[in-house]
C-alpha cells in the first residue's frame, strides 16, 4: 500500500484479514491531506474538515463503526453575510443564493463548457436584477467553484462539476477533529498486525513481471499487488517512475485532470468578537473571501479563512506565516476596528507541499468524469490505484477517498 491517507488506510483495513499487507508513506505521520493539528492546545483540521452531508454519504457507516461523536454545522449557506466595500454587510440572508443548478445549466449548455459560462447562463435565465446577479456571480464562482471546486471559474468543466454527488443533512464536523477517523483506521492495522513504514517515499515501482518491484529512500520491496494512493498532484509530477510506464490512455487522462488549491488561516482569539457564523468578503481580486467561526470545533474562539492563492498571485508569493498578517488586514476592514491580538494563527501551504501538490483534484476544462473513472482501473492484476480523484461522484473528499479505498480492497479481494 502506497500512501496513508484515507483511502491507503481504508484500503489497508480492508485487505488485512486475508493478505500480508505493507503501508509505505512519504510523510512522518498517517492522514494525509487529513490532518488534525495542535494549535496551542487545541485540534484544529489543516485539511479535510468537515463530512459535507451525511444522509447517504458512504463515511457515515465507518464514522459509526468507530463511535465518532459529531455535530451539525449546518449549511454552508445558512446565516451567511457578504460584506463589500463601501456598502457594509449585505442586508438580505443569502442562503437562497447558494443553489446553482450545474445539471441544468450543463444541459442547456450542451458540450463541456466552463464552470464560468454556467453561471452566466444561470443569471441570465432566471433574470436576476443586477445587484443578486452580482451577489450570485461571487458566491457561485469565486466560493463555490473557486474554493468548493478549487480550480479558476474559467478552467472547471461544468461536466465535470454537474457529476459530483451532493448528499443532504448539512456538514457535521467530528468532535476532536477529522484526525478521529484516522485514529480509528490505525488502530484496525495495528490489531492486525500490518506493517507500516513513515518518512519512506516510494521512487520506483516496476510491474511487468510476475512480482511488483518497489524501490523507496529506504529499502526494495517484491508484492504480488501494489495499491497507489498517492494525491493527483504527485501523479501529475511523474516523481514515481512506473516501469513500464503507464499507459498512454493512463497518463493522458492524468495530463487533463487538475488539482486545486484552497488554503486555510485558523486565527483563534481570546474571545468572539465578530458578528456572524459565516462571513464572505468582496473583493475584485478575491483575497481571502471566505470566514467561517469555528469556535464549536475547537472549543475556543476562532475562525477560519479559506481562500485560493492562484487566484491572488501577491498572497501566493508569500510563505504560509506571512499570509496571516495580510488575512488579519481583511478581517479588520470587515469589522472596520482594531482587533485583539490573536492567541494563535496557522496557515496552510498544501499547493507547495511536495507530498500533495494542492489541496484536492476538480473536474478541470478538457477533462471528463471519464478520465477519474479510467485512473480508478488496475493497469494489471499487479498494479492498482485509489484516491478521491478517482470518484467523479466525490472527488476532492474524505468521503471519496474512503469510497475509493473500499472499491480497490473489493477489487483485489
Amino acid at each position: 500500500m502506497i500512501g496513508a491517507g484515507v483511502s491507503g488506510l481504508t484500503c489497508a483495513t480492508q485487505l488485512a484479514p486475508s493478505h500480508d499487507v505493507t503501508v509505505l508513506e512519504a510523510r512522518n505521520r498517517l492522514g494525509g491531506r487529513v490532518w488534525s493539528y495542535d494549535l496551542s492546545g487545541v485540534t484544529v483540521d489543516l485539511g479535510g474538515s468537515w463530512i459535507h452531508g451525511p444522509v447517504g454519504n458512504p463515511i457515515m457507516s465507518l464514522v459509526d463503526q468507530a463511535g465518532i461523536s459529531y455535530f451539525n454545522d449546518g449549511e454552508f449557506g445558512d446565516g451567511s453575510r457578504m460584506w463589500m466595500p463601501g456598502a457594509g454587510w449585505a442586508a438580505a440572508e443569502l442562503s437562497h443564493l447558494w443553489h446553482f443548478d450545474r445539471l441544468a445549466a450543463a444541459a442547456a449548455l450542451g458540450g463541456d463548457g466552463s464552470y464560468k459560462d454556467g453561471v452566466d447562463w444561470f443569471i441570465k435565465d432566471r433574470r436576476f436584477d443586477p445587484q443578486t446577479a452580482k451577489y450570485f456571480e461571487f458566491i457561485t464562482n469565486w466560493l463555490e467553484g473557486n474554493l468548493n471546486q478549487a480550480g479558476q471559474p474559467e478552467s472547471i468543466s461544468l461536466a465535470g462539476a454537474a457529476s459530483y454527488l451532493e448528499y443532504e443533512g448539512g456538514n457535521l464536523v467530528p468532535v476532536g477533529g477529522y484526525g478521529a477517523v484516522v485514529r480509528y483506521l490505525a488502530e484496525v492495522l495495528v490489531a492486525a498486525g500490518v506493517s507500516t513504514h513513515l518518512t519512506e517515499r516510494v521512487l520506483a515501482i516496476e510491474h511487468g513481471g510476475r512480482q511488483a518491484v518497489v524501490s523507496t529512500t529506504a529499502t526494495t520491496y517484491r508484492a504480488d499487488r501494489v495499491v497507489v494512493t498517492v494525491p493527483l498532484g504527485v501523479l501529475k509530477a511523474g516523481t514515481i517512475a512506473f516501469d513500464p510506464p503507464l499507459p498512454a490512455s493512463r497518463q493522458a487522462a492524468i495530463a487533463r485532470m487538475q488539482m486545486g488549491t484552497v488554503e486555510k488561516v485558523v486565527v483563534s482569539f481570546s474571545e468572539v468578537f465578530w458578528p456572524h457564523k459565516r462571513m464572505y468578503y468582496y473583493s475584485d481580486d478575491h483575497r481571502f473571501p471566505a470566514w467561517i467561526d469555528i469556535t464549536q470545533h475547537l472549543d475556543r474562539p476562532s475562525l477560519v479563512c479559506f481562500y485560493n492563492p492562484v487566484s491572488t498571485p501577491a498572497i501566493a508569493a508569500l510563505s504560509a506565516p506571512d499570509r496571516v498578517a495580510p488575512a488579519i488586514t481583511v478581517l479588520t476592514e470587515m469589522l472596520g476596528r482594531p482587533l485583539p491580538v490573536p492567541v494563535a494563527a496557522v496557515a496552510t501551504d498544501w499547493r507547495n507541499d511536495p507530498l500533495a501538490r494542492g489541496s484536492y483534484s476538480y473536474g478541470a476544462l478538457g477533462s471528463s468524469p471519464d478520465d477519474m473513472r479510467l485512473c480508478s482501473q488496475p493497469v494489471s492484476d499487479l498494479l492498482y490505484f485509489a484516491g478521491e480523484h478517482t470518484i467523479p461522484e466525490n472527488f476532492g473528499t474524505v468521503h471519496g477517498a474512503y469510497e475509493s479505498g473500499r472499491r480497490t480492497a473489493h477489487a483485489i479481494n
